[in-house]
């Protein structure tokens, strides 16, 4: 096995279909498998996974990061591709994101994340955050998002994956971990279109300043925020 795709979800039916159609009609022609690891949802997200794949797991802790870690562990793939279930992936982002990985010294890789819903500002606001992507990794501080992120496997394993009593920034402390060993590269071909819920729901300019300041504290500190509750 090539590529394993894990998804974390927790009571996602109205969603999950739609990502699973997508990764189904990828172009990608070599082998990979879709792993969805459930947090033990109350709705029928299971069963709809199920018609997809037969690796549906349940993790009985309710985070995004023990999810992801219960879907890594059960893997077969060399490199590993996680992705939420409020989104969509673009036909071309499994071969894109495997592209970067072409380069020896490449052992993490990310893409580039779009609004799935229509909203004209966070549409301009996207095309800024590559450009930030960029600068961060001038800096060596590294803009990821779970939502869109791959990792050698080997790599996953040295580092012990996720720090699963995270509620957020475990995505950002995956990836400086990971640094140890090689360098993350961002490939804006590499698309991912995540549902806006969560800004409608904080609003745009607390969502904005909320990610920035998490991001910094993250990286530089290793003290996510513990308030980043799911949101559905």
């Amino acid at each position: 096995m090539e590529v394993s795709v894990i998804i974390p979800t927790l009571n996602e039916e109205k969603n999950i279909k739609n990502l699973l159609n997508s990764l189904k009609k990828q172009t990608y022609k070599g082998k990979y498998e879709i792993i969805v690891a459930d947090g033990n949802s109350e709705d029928k997200t299971r069963e709809i996974a199920k018609k997809y794949t037969n690796k549906v797991l349940i993790e009985k802790i309710r985070n995004a990061a023990a999810e992801r870690q219960a879907g890594a562990k059960s893997a077969e793939g060399k490199i590993l591709l996680f992705v939420d279930a409020d989104s969509i992936a673009d036909e071309n982002w499994i071969q894109e994101i495997v592209n970067c990985f072409e380069h020896k010294d490449v052992v993490s890789a990310g893409g580039k994340i779009g609004p799935l819903e229509e909203d004209t500002l966070i549409q301009v606001g996207s095309k800024f955050w590559s450009l930030a992507v960029y600068a961060s990794l001038l800096v060596r501080l590294p803009l990821v998002v779970g939502s869109n992120l791959a990792i050698k496997k080997e790599v996953f394993d040295k580092i012990g994956g996720f720090e699963t009593n995270k509620i957020s920034g475990e995505d950002t402390t995956l990836i400086r971990s990971a640094s140890k060993y090689g360098k993350y590269k961002y490939n804006p071909k590499a698309k991912v279109y995540v549902s806006i819920r969560r800004i409608k729901r904080m609003g745009r300019i607390n969502y904005l300043f909320f990610h920035i300041k998490n991001h910094f504290n993250t990286y530089l500190f290793n003290k996510p925020s513990i308030n980043y509750e799911p949101i559905r």
